[in-house]
């Protein structure tokens, strides 16, 4: 029985005295710094060693850290700040590989300079980009996600804009959906991965105006089909305007018959711009010499199925003075959303039935909500 117990406790004092050896063999050593962007120290940027908790400091005001208890042999390096501005958060990050074999200092550690996104116009159908420029020496590219919820990273956003010039930092995002909202973000890369990340910078697409030439800045024809009546003349007046420098007036020559002036609009109103239950709404100013009317009519072009046949009356104006209209529509619910027909447009603006009676109007549209 001794015998036994004698060959079982010895293999274990022998591994126990081994790892003991092992652990005392490692050297440790400190490794201090400087971090500057743009050419001055910067604070508070967070230096790690190997990504390990215990291996992590914060730079001071004068951009110096210190990590002290290094193991010996090679690391990565990682130095990180997060910004903040009106625009939002944007990160800036930087790796590098470092050898440590005695105490070390790193006095030339350059964090890249943040990036901010900021959206200078938009549309119904576009938005445009703009951010400042990456001034790190080792920049590869922009790349510009969009989504369409804030949820938005390399993973979750559809890449839509890269460039290696680091001169370029604007894009113009087109082909949009009205009335939508869309949330972009643009990162910077080197040949090793992120050198950073701007703000998310979000936008509303404005909401669709099916009209053209609604205020009649020029004559119309070129936006316009006009159809009168015998008894209505009609002239684009330029005398006498709500909005810019003109409006169209209908005049009433005379009595014998009840139609108005006919506008068909050639820009067409697009597929997949318009759906059914879809509320629009109907906006103009006019003046008028007593009760005028109006009817507005949106048809398919190739099935003739009506989305919108609809009018009303206008009560007279005081003299030069323009009233305000608006009337909400709602689009068929019968109407197929999946139909790839254009539309069109037709308005029929009627002057009061007096012979000389004349009816202006002007800065018409028709807004989808």
């Amino acid at each position: 029985m001794k015998q036994i117990v004698v060959l079982l406790v010895l293999p274990f004092l022998i591994l126990s005295c081994s790892n003991n050896k092992e652990t005392m063999s490692t050297d440790l050593y400190s490794i201090s710094g400087k971090v500057s962007t743009e050419g001055l120290p910067i604070i508070n940027v967070t230096v790690s060693i190997d990504d390990i908790v215990n291996y992590t400091s914060t730079t001071d005001e004068r951009g110096n850290f210190l990590i002290g208890n290094v193991p010996s042999g090679e690391h990565s390096l990682k130095i990180n700040k997060t910004f903040s501005s009106e625009s939002g958060q944007s990160f800036s990050e930087k790796s590098y590989d470092i050898y440590v074999q005695e105490d070390t200092s790193l006095e030339n550690l350059v964090l890249p300079n943040p990036v901010f996104l900021s959206i200078i116009n938009h549309s119904e159908s576009s938005i445009s980009l703009n951010w400042n420029a990456s001034m790190d020496s080792d920049f590869r590219e922009y790349k510009v996600y969009r989504h369409t919820s804030p949820g938005l990273d390399e993973t979750t956003g559809e890449l839509i804009f890269v460039s290696t010039d680091i001169s370029i930092t604007s894009y113009n995002d087109v082909d949009l959906l009205a009335n939508t909202d869309y949330y972009y973000r643009v990162f910077i890369l080197n040949d090793t991965g992120k050198l950073g990340g701007s703000n998310l910078a979000n936008q509303k697409t404005d909401n669709i105006n099916f009209i053209k030439n609604g205020s009649f800045e020029t004559h119309g024809s070129e936006f316009w089909d006009f159809y009168g009546c015998p008894n209505n003349e009609s002239e684009l007046n330029t005398s006498a305007a709500y909005d810019g420098n003109n409006s169209y007036q209908i005049t009433r020559v005379s009595i014998d018959g009840n139609c108005g002036l006919y506008m068909r609009q050639k820009d067409q109103i697009a597929p997949n711009t318009i759906s059914a239950g879809q509320r629009l709404e109907l906006s103009f100013y006019y003046i008028s010499d007593g009760e005028a009317s109006f009817w507005l009519r949106i048809q398919d072009n190739q099935s003739g199925f009506v989305l919108i046949d609809n009018g009303e009356n206008l009560p007279q104006t005081a003299s030069e003075s323009w009233v305000h209209f608006t009337k909400e529509y709602y689009v068929s619910s019968d109407y197929d959303n999946s139909n790839v027909n254009v539309k069109h447009l037709n308005l029929t603006i009627s002057p009061p039935r007096v012979v000389g009676a004349k009816v202006l109007i002007d800065k018409i549209s028709l807004v989808g909500k």
